[in-house]
């Protein structure tokens, strides 16, 4: 019965070795682990926060050309509403220019008319 006892603590040592050996390797292969993340995560702030800073500049770029743009457009549309103005105004002289003429050719007439009978 002793050998039967000391086989068995001798089958639970070696598996409390080997349990034990599994958990180093295990613990061993985390460590490589967060070590890889921690490498990628330096990687990642050092390539990606110029990117951003870079993606900002531009950002700011385009907000200023797009502001430019609009100044732009507002100034086109000032001056189209000032040409459609101007345009209103030719068309009154005219119509009233040609209202005119037409009233005086009428009076022309009657005045013509009168004169032959």
């Amino acid at each position: 019965m002793a050998i039967a006892l000391n086989a068995l603590l001798l089958l639970l040592v070696v598996v409390a070795i080997a349990a034990l050996a599994v958990a180093i390797w295990t613990l061993s292969r985390a460590v490589e682990t967060m070590a890889s993340v921690k490498r990628l995560a330096d990687d990642t702030d050092r390539d990606l926060v110029p990117l951003m800073a870079k993606a900002d500049a531009t950002l700011n770029a385009v907000n200023d050309e797009l502001a430019a743009v609009q100044g732009i457009v507002e100034q086109v549309r000032e001056v189209t509403d000032s040409v459609a103005e101007t345009k209103r105004a030719a068309d009154r002289v005219v119509d009233d220019a040609v209202g005119g003429a037409a009233r005086m050719g009428r009076v022309i007439a009657a005045v013509l008319r009168k004169r032959r009978v």
